[in-house]
């Protein structure tokens, strides 16, 4: 492997961490609307009878959303380490 296929992957490799931290807020953001929607389910009925039904309807697809980009998550982290561990050879 030449210097510039090697700083290929080193770009690579970056961009993909970089793309990973983004996925990480991506998730912190998504669990904390699940916490709000589960607030909502909890203490909403208070004030009418459609916003638990409501927070129930977000915080499915937050929840739904969470793993999705948790598998994107585990996926990606095992991608760079495939290239890591490529780049050592």
């Amino acid at each position: 492997m030449n210097g510039r296929e090697k700083q290929a992957y080193v770009n690579e490799i970056k961009y993909q961490i970089k793309m990973l931290n983004n996925l990480k807020s991506w998730l912190r953001n998504l669990m904390v609307i699940s916490s709000i929607a589960l607030l909502l389910v909890l203490f909403g009925g208070e004030y009418g009878i459609f916003i638990p039904i409501v927070g129930a309807i977000i915080m499915v697809v937050s929840i739904i959303g969470c793993i999705a980009v948790g598998l994107g998550l585990r996926n990606g982290r095992a991608n760079v380490n495939k290239l890591i561990s490529y780049l050592e050879k």
